[in-house]
């Protein structure tokens, strides 16, 4: 399973091979009787420094939407795929992820 779905990673582009030293454990979630690729980024996560921004409260968006004529809301396949990381930080992944993964815990700066 895993082997698979690295190859499916690879040819949708968001993963290339790679000879960089970081490395990071892959691993199987069940979840709703599926299994799941995962990739246990707590080692990394440490050596990130936030920048201390964030999306912010819920009110906040709430208040900045109250007078827009549209609003309409995706969800998209793969979610955090659709983000493609800057190539400064591609070296230091494990398979030079190209795109944003889930579990990054700086995921919304690396794009």
């Amino acid at each position: 399973m895993i082997r698979a779905e690295i190859q499916q990673l690879v040819d949708r582009g968001v993963i290339r091979q790679s000879m960089s030293p970081w490395a990071a454990q892959c691993l199987c979630v069940e979840e709703d009787g599926k299994l799941r690729l995962c990739i246990d980024w707590r080692e990394l996560n440490i050596l990130l420094v936030s920048d201390g921004g964030g999306v912010g409260d819920m009110q906040t968006i709430f208040d900045g939407l109250k007078d827009k004529k549209y609003c309409i809301q995706l969800d998209l396949a793969s979610g955090f795929h659709q983000m493609e990381i800057a190539e400064k930080t591609v070296p230091r992944r494990p398979f030079e992820m190209r795109m944003v993964c889930f579990g990054t815990s700086l995921a919304r700066v690396l794009a």
